[in-house]
C-alpha cells in the first residue's frame, strides 16, 4: 500500500519546540502552553515571516525529538514491504539547508532506507502530490492540508493535536486509531 506522512508533529514532535523557541526568541508570550494554540503559531500570534524563518532554523528542526510510536510504527510497515512517502512543507526557500537536514533527521530516526523519498512540498500542494504519487492513505496535523485531500487521497487521515482540537468540519484521529485504521486497509 502506498502511504504517505507529514513530518512535522507526527514523525516528529514539533509544537513544543516551537513554542520553547518562540519564547525563548521574544515572539511568543511566556506562559502559553500547547493547549493554547489553535490552527498556525504565525497567525495566532501575529509573527511576521522574517521572525518565524529565525525560529524554524536547521538547528530548530534538528533538535525535535521522533515520536517514538509513529516511528515504530512506519519502520515495520516499510520493513513489511508497504512504500511509504513523507511529504513535507519544509523547503529551501524559507530555511536554507533544510533539504539535506530532513534526510538526516529522518536516517537518524531509522525512516529513511526503505522509504520511497522525503518530498517537500507547499502544504497547499500536498493534495496535488500525493495524488500524482497514486498514495492511498495520508497522515497530516494540519486541517489545511487534509481539507484539499478529501474526495482525492482514499483515505486522509488528521492526526489528532493541540492546535487543531476546535477542527469541527474533520473527524480527528488518535494515532492508535490511525495505525488500526490502515491495518484495516492493508489486511484488505
Amino acid at each position: 500500500m502506498r502511504m504517505g506522512f507529514d513530518l512535522d508533529d507526527v514523525v516528529f514532535i514539533s509544537l513544543p519546540g516551537i513554542i520553547d523557541e518562540g519564547i525563548r526568541l521574544g515572539l511568543i508570550p511566556d506562559w502559553v502552553k500547547p493547549h493554547h494554540i489553535n490552527g498556525r503559531v504565525e497567525d495566532q500570534w501575529n509573527i511576521s515571516m522574517e521572525d518565524m524563518r529565525r525560529l524554524l532554523s536547521v538547528d530548530f528542526f534538528e533538535r525535535l525529538s521522533p515520536n517514538a510510536e509513529v516511528v515504530s510504527d512506519i519502520r515495520r510497515w516499510i520493513d513489511e514491504g508497504e512504500d511509504v512517502f513523507f511529504i513535507t512543507s519544509r523547503s529551501e526557500d524559507f530555511t536554507p539547508g533544510i533539504v539535506a537536514s530532513t534526510a538526516g533527521c529522518v536516517d537518524q530516526c531509522g525512516l529513511l532506507r526503505g522509504a520511497r523519498g522525503i518530498y517537500h512540498e507547499s502544504s497547499g500542494k500536498k493534495w496535488s502530490l500525493a495524488k500524482g504519487l497514486d498514495i492511498v492513505s495520508f497522515v497530516d496535523d494540519m486541517p489545511h492540508v487534509i481539507r484539499p485531500m478529501i474526495d482525492v487521497i482514499p483515505h486522509a487521515y488528521l492526526l489528532a493535536n493541540e492546535h487543531n482540537r476546535e477542527t469541527e468540519d474533520l473527524q480527528r484521529w488518535e494515532w492508535a486509531d490511525v495505525r488500526n485504521e490502515i491495518e484495516r486497509l492493508r489486511r484488505s
